[in-house]
């Protein structure tokens, strides 16, 4: 198993979320396990299960929606808000 960064994860996501040509590069590489967070696991899931299902790459909102609809009654919300808004925090483009 590798080791990688929390920022070098983030990254992998925010790629994942936002660039097709990556996503489709790379998307059948990556396991959710691969991630060290939880967090990081679910959002991965949302993103790929979505691709899969609509061919195309979720908006934050979406992911931030089906989180809602399929966390555990222990889990935080804000945790994966937060999270999101730290992967977003990579966008070097702007």
């Amino acid at each position: 198993m590798y080791e990688f960064s929390d920022n070098i994860q983030r990254g992998i996501l925010y790629l994942l979320k936002s660039d097709k040509d990556f996503y489709l590069q790379i998307v059948n590489l990556v396991q959710p396990d691969y991630f060290e967070f939880p967090s990081h696991r679910k959002i991965f899931s949302v993103i790929r299960d979505h691709y899969e299902k609509y061919k195309k790459l979720p908006t934050d909102d979406f992911i931030e929606q089906e989180i809602r609809s399929t966390k555990s009654q222990k889990e935080s919300l804000h945790d994966y808000t937060d999270e999101i808004v730290y992967i977003n925090r990579l966008d070097t483009s702007a």
